[in-house]
């Protein structure tokens, strides 16, 4: 592999506790190791905080059974399949999304890693490459009373033939170990349906605990935050 061409891979990213293709042995001197949440993670330069703005591209974290990689226009058909499926949206939008609906997500997706430096990322089959779901962080400037604020905002979706497998805590645990990494601010933040028990579960093993319930676009919201590891 020719020098410029891994520099390319070493700068886009993120292994959880090994989880990758490359051995432990192929870091880089020059790449950060985090020691986050009981995980080893390293990245290189271009995921340091000092140059999380310059970040336009989700990096690919391994887990387990996972790859997380960035989002490509090419993962429209899939993203609507879920987005329109009952058993997905129930607890989330409460209706299925238009295919423009799905089709603004998407590209919001891809946008909120250039503006922001952190976002959401598709989860595939780590074996197969099959679509699973997405998971990650955005801020969506909803209109809440009171505010979020500008912290990240977690959020997960997992296709219905792969609910109750625990993915969404898989991925989001290692989701959060790269944004304690990341993460310039105090804390993130995700907001759920009381009601839907399963969520309600995922984010308390990823270290949310309720913070007030609401009201939010006609329902009952629960907001859970979780203090940044790097901050606590």
């Amino acid at each position: 592999m020719a020098a410029e061409e891994r520099v390319g891979i070493e700068r886009n990213r993120f292994a959880i506790n090994g989880f990758w293709p490359f051995a432990e042995s192929d870091r880089e001197p020059s790449e950060s190791v985090y020691e986050v949440g009981g995980m080893i993670a390293w990245g290189g330069d271009g995921m340091t905080s000092k140059r999380i703005s310059q970040l336009v591209s989700a990096p690919d974290i391994f887990t387990e059974r996972t790859h997380m990689r960035a989002h490509r226009l090419e993962d429209f058909e899939a993203m609507l399949a879920m987005w329109q499926d009952d058993a997905v949206v129930r607890h989330i939008t409460g209706r299925p999304s238009t295919s423009n609906e799905t089709w603004s997500r998407l590209l919001r997706y891809i946008g909120h890693w250039h503006a922001l430096g952190f976002g959401y990322w598709v989860i595939e089959d780590r074996e197969t490459g099959l679509y699973l779901g997405e998971a990650g962080f955005a801020d969506f400037h909803r209109d809440m009373d009171p505010p979020l604020g500008s912290a990240p905002e977690a959020g997960w979706a997992i296709v219905s033939a792969s609910q109750g497998r625990g993915l969404a805590t898989e991925v989001m645990q290692a989701a959060h170990a790269w944004i304690d990494a990341h993460n310039p601010h105090d804390h993130t933040a995700c907001i759920l349906d009381p009601a839907h028990h399963a969520s309600v579960r995922v984010a308390e093993k990823c270290g949310y605990r309720l913070e007030y319930e609401t009201s939010f676009q006609g329902g009952a919201t629960a907001v859970m935050k979780r203090p940044s590891k790097s901050s606590s």
